[in-house]
């Protein structure tokens, strides 16, 4: 259940950026607007006139502020898009192109863009509702609830971009990011060495790479579960962030073939069409060894930035010196390989 889970995420993953996060909200506010609607509907049938007076406004006033709304949005998702394409150039000619990614990636940014569009296309349905007798008092006030927390997200949007495009901040985001990566490591990681275990003796069968790509998730739960009850080691050649070729050894498995331990083997290592700093301690560490190269080169000359990225580096690779990193042996809670 968890594999499939983890390759429905996988095929959203290719959809990243500003379509899943902001076209779900959009629908969101698309769906609110019917609901809206028909609760103002509801409360026509079963309240007395009186008691949503404080909310009612003229057809002419609700048709003046739902425009404003809409087109207000509008006009602030063009801003938001245009920002975002002003960081995106920074990036790529100051800081370095891996950055592009992470900055798709933005939940701030992906969340504006979003709620914009929601107040944009809420507004548009609810002003297709007035007639000339009536306003939908609820979703009026919706509308300009809706147009307040733009605002606020507006401002929201606006700082985060200004902290992007600084580039301490960056290397301090990509820092923390790796520290995270490494303590998950570090946690995984046993006493064994691949040097120290003792293979047992028997039949084996090598798996190759069924398409060409770049390791983007290995599984290793799902390996281990399958792997018990056949009595089987499985023997991995390749960890994430490795790009293999369709044919090229991935893993070697000790123990009787079977189809089933074979396909789950295939299924636990995910492949992907780009290199994802999922999982992938090395993403990390080339990112801010090409920043650091990348202010060092003669069209940047920014020594400055070369050192924030060094001690960043040291700070984070510090633990692995302390505790040590995970050995290649994959590891239970009672630190017995799996």
């Amino acid at each position: 259940m968890l594999n499939r889970l983890l390759q429905v995420l996988a095929k959203f993953r290719a959809l990243r950026g500003f379509i899943t996060v902001p076209g779900f909200i959009s629908i969101l506010g698309l769906v609110l607007a019917f609901l809206m609607l028909w609760l103002d509907l509801v409360a026509d049938l079963y309240l007395d006139p009186g008691d949503l007076a404080w909310l009612s406004a003229s057809p002419e006033s609700g048709n003046l502020i739902l425009s404003t709304v809409a087109g207000s949005a509008m006009a602030a998702l063009s801003l938001v898009y245009s920002t975002v394409l002003v960081v995106f150039t920074l990036a790529a000619g100051t800081i370095a192109p891996r950055l592009l990614q992470r900055f798709s990636e933005d939940r701030v940014s992906q969340v504006a863009v979003g709620l914009l569009g929601a107040t944009f296309l809420y507004s548009l349905i609810v002003m297709r509702g007035l007639d000339e007798q009536s306003v939908p008092e609820l979703s009026m006030t919706v509308a300009m609830l809706f147009a307040v927390m733009s605002v606020l997200m507006l401002l929201v949007f606006v700082n985060q971009a200004a902290k992007r495009v600084t580039v301490d901040e960056e290397i301090a985001a990509i820092a923390r990011q790796l520290d995270e990566e490494i303590q998950e490591a570090t946690s995984r990681g046993g006493s064994l060495d691949t040097d120290d275990l003792v293979w047992p003796a028997g039949s084996s069968f090598v798996l190759t790479a069924r398409q060409s790509g770049y390791v983007d998730y290995v599984d290793h739960a799902a390996m281990s579960e399958k792997a018990t009850p056949h009595q089987a080691f499985i023997d991995l050649d390749v960890m994430p962030g490795d790009y293999v070729m369709r044919g090229h050894k991935i893993a070697r498995v000790l123990g009787a073939r079977d189809t089933g331990l074979e396909e789950a083997v295939h299924k636990a290592i995910r492949l992907g069409s780009s290199r994802t700093p999922a999982g992938d301690l090395l993403f990390s560490v080339n990112l801010l060894v090409e920043i650091g190269l990348r202010a060092l080169s003669p069209g940047l000359n920014d020594t400055y930035t070369a050192v924030t990225c060094i001690d960043r580096l040291s700070s984070s690779l510090m633990p692995l010196r302390e505790s040590g990193i995970a050995s290649g042996v994959h590891c239970d809670a009672q630190a017995r390989p799996e």
